[in-house]
């Protein structure tokens, strides 16, 4: 899933961006259009595999290009201010929408185990996010990653923000 913070967010109220992936000059992938909501600082691109297309039979694969094309109404020169673009895998993913903001040193829990993601502070512990996706899980022999993603009360993702993270994990056991 394509995250591209800004490091600033900007002033168009009809911003339209999609993303295209190019191969020797022919489009492979070509996302769909997003608005480009100017209150956060960042987007959210719809999902995109890579590699976009299979690679059967193909003894190494050709460079491929990323494009972010943008489409306003009304003619002028417009800047994104830009900082990075994340990547992240799709296989094992989580995105929370919170229903309480969680405070400078609350804890967040995903407990993909029992089903719960709860938020602990001040001595509480409250279901304070929804996760919308299956949540994180590792596979035997593979190397695992971490990426994290997170934005303020605001809706920004301020660069000088900071996040300690601590992961645990439980081995799945096949009862029958």
């Amino acid at each position: 899933m394509p995250l591209m913070r800004l490091a600033n967010a900007h002033s168009y109220a009809d911003l339209q961006l999609k993303l295209k992936i190019l191969s020797g000059g022919i489009t492979l992938y070509e996302g769909a259009s997003i608005s480009a909501d100017s209150s956060l600082g960042y987007l959210v691109f719809p999902a995109l595999r890579l590699p976009p297309a299979p690679l059967a039979g193909a003894i190494s694969a050709q460079a491929h290009a990323l494009y972010l094309y943008g489409l306003k109404t009304t003619a002028g020169g417009y800047t994104l201010d830009i900082d990075h673009m994340l990547l992240l895998p799709l296989d094992s993913f989580s995105h929370y929408q919170a229903l309480i903001n969680l405070a400078q040193n609350d804890r967040l829990i995903d407990d993909a185990f029992e089903g719960l993601v709860n938020g602990v502070g001040s001595g509480l512990e409250l279901s304070t996010h929804i996760p919308l996706q299956q949540g994180h899980f590792m596979r035997p022999g593979h190397d695992a990653y971490f990426y994290v993603f997170q934005t303020d009360g605001s809706d920004d993702a301020p660069i000088e923000r900071t996040l300690s993270v601590k992961v645990f994990y439980r081995q799945r056991k096949r009862i029958v």
